[in-house]
């Protein structure tokens, strides 16, 4: 027995042309909602494209934004290690320039002891 007959339901033989109707009205029904339910997942496709395109534009403008942020980054390094290098520059030519004259001065030093 189906739960159909069970509850005091008749069972509808759909072989009959007289059920043809109802198994009609049933196709359509069930074409509708599809139809809706493709449309909907089409619709929600759509929407999800237009986020992925919205995340794609950011994207590019934030590799944009870090790309200058880093090209100016690396100008800055470039001139502190240029400034870095004539300061050692200097430093060492007033080194050398101060170990020439104590050397001066201590020749001279020896010629005065020596006359």
């Amino acid at each position: 027995m189906t739960s159909a007959e069970q509850a005091g339901e008749p069972i509808r033989d759909f072989s009959s042309p007289a059920t043809w109707g109802d198994v009609e009205q049933v196709r359509h029904s069930l074409e509708t909602k599809i139809d809706t339910s493709v449309g909907d997942v089409k619709a929600q496709i759509s929407d999800v494209q237009a986020q992925v395109a919205e995340v794609r534009t950011e994207m590019a403008r934030l590799e944009m934004h870090f790309e200058t942020r880093v090209a100016g980054l690396e100008s800055r390094m470039e001139t502190g290690i240029a400034n870095l290098e004539t300061r050692l520059l200097r430093w060492s030519a007033g080194l050398a320039a101060a170990a020439g004259v104590a050397v001066i001065g201590f020749l001279v030093g020896i010629l005065q002891a020596v006359d």
